[in-house]
């Protein structure tokens, strides 16, 4: 029998986004074999950097890693989510670490934990062939079965031409789409390479498919319009329909768990967590959660009046630049501060769905409004804005008693204020 154990989950999502599928979309699935990792931005890249999450990663082997590797600073506080399950710590890095950091790390990730399964969440592997090359085997060193989730962007057609050869037979891949059929036209038809990478990556029939999308399910034309661009025989394609969707990486995991057999295709997942989400949901003023089409229908077409409070925040640039997709919101850092800096989560549940119509959501839009106005009125503690690495560190909660308490309890916290002050992960 095989000593290696049971599998490893790649997930391949983007930058901006990419730890939302650990922060929010894996945090209740506590099975007690999964380890989770997320590792930086490739060294190439050295304007971006991205945390290293390593659950259950030991404080004397963060520490070893600190020691060993100048360069890596750590938040240095083990983060929680609000259902008080134990998650994981952060590292991050100043400059860009060499390819043998990401080695060391995930060596002691899996080596260190007695669990079954790894999920990995990142984009190390592209754009850096040695890199990629190393991790790729070093997962296979430790792992049966390599689980590959693409987001239907050029990096993952990159990342299957060019080591497709180190996946097997038994090795499935997940491409997601969530709608994004602006990408798929901006970002892969339109570019001669990256379609010929697409096209040869999925010429391997050893490769098991599925494609998942809300939008993509009701509109079967973007699934089908894939598969005649690439050449792909629609038989090998299993589709996926998931009926809620809290950003892409988020859904883009839960639907992975559920193909690969962890939880069933009905749900099953959000029934565990239903008293989590149904708190969750109160800050878009959508009641208990209903797992109905008509629900799903709600949550995804957002709501004007929403936009049209942020438009008074940052101004209408920010309704022009969304109107046309996140693509073109990519290109405007600033707007995507100012509105990282506004409230997180509601600029990733409206820019996560790019395009749609608005329509009347929140019962309580003034009073949100109010509430976030008092918010934005008081001293901010990182004027930068640069919140999503240390959001919830122990000196952002000191400075910040509202956000501390909302730790405590942060279900009452929620149906209070009817919104989120503040990440938790």
């Amino acid at each position: 029998m095989s000593n290696k154990k049971q599998s490893c989950i790649l997930h391949f999502g983007t930058a901006k986004t990419g730890t939302t599928a650990l922060q929010f979309g894996l945090a209740n699935y506590d099975d007690g074999e999964t380890t989770f990792a997320r590792l930086p931005i490739a060294p190439d890249n050295p304007n971006q950097s991205e945390p290293l999450v390593l659950a259950g990663f030991g404080e004397a082997d963060i520490q070893q890693c600190i020691d060993d590797y100048p360069n890596w600073m750590a938040s240095g506080d083990k983060l929680r989510w609000p259902n008080s399950v134990p998650m994981k710590f952060m590292l991050r890095t100043k400059r860009p670490p060499d390819v043998q950091i990401y080695k060391t790390a995930l060596t002691k990730s899996i080596t260190s934990m007695p669990h079954r399964r790894l999920i990995y969440s990142g984009e190390a592997l592209f754009g850096n062939p040695r890199c990629a090359g190393g991790l790729i085997g070093q997962f296979r060193e430790h792992f049966d079965r390599i689980d590959a989730v693409c987001y239907l962007r050029t990096c993952a057609g990159a990342f299957l031409s060019r080591f497709k050869q180190r996946l097997t037979a038994a090795d499935p891949v997940m491409f997601y789409s969530d709608g994004m059929s602006q990408d798929l036209n901006e970002l892969i038809y339109r570019d001669a390479f990256y379609l010929k990478q697409w096209k040869e990556a999925l010429a391997d029939e050893n490769l098991h498919l599925a494609i998942y999308s809300t939008k993509a399910l009701k509109n079967g034309d973007i699934i089908d319009d894939f598969c005649d661009r690439m050449s792909l025989d629609a038989s090998r394609v299993r589709r996926i329909r998931t009926n809620v969707s809290f950003g892409a990486e988020a859904t883009a995991v839960l639907a992975t768990i559920s193909y690969f057999g962890d939880v069933p295709a009905d749900n099953t997942y959000f029934e565990r967590n239903k008293r989590y989400f149904n708190v969750l949901m109160s800050q878009f003023g959508t009641g208990k959660l209903s797992l109905s089409d008509a629900f799903a229908d709600r949550l995804h077409d957002a709501n004007k009046d929403a936009l049209d409070w942020i438009d008074q925040q940052c101004g209408q640039e920010f309704t022009r630049a969304y109107s046309k997709g996140t693509h073109v919101l990519d290109k405007h850092e600033d707007l995507l501060d100012i509105c990282h800096g506004l409230i997180p989560e509601l600029t990733e549940f409206l820019v996560a769905r790019a395009g749609r119509k608005f329509r009347k959501l929140p019962r309580d839009i003034k009073r949100f409004g109010e509430h976030m106005s008092r918010i934005l009125s008081e001293p901010d503690p990182f004027p930068t804005r640069q919140l999503p690495d240390d959001f919830n560190g122990a000196q952002y909660l000191a400075l910040n008693p509202d956000l501390a308490r909302a730790q405590a309890d942060p279900e009452q916290h929620f149906l209070h204020h009817g919104c989120f002050e503040g990440r938790f992960y």
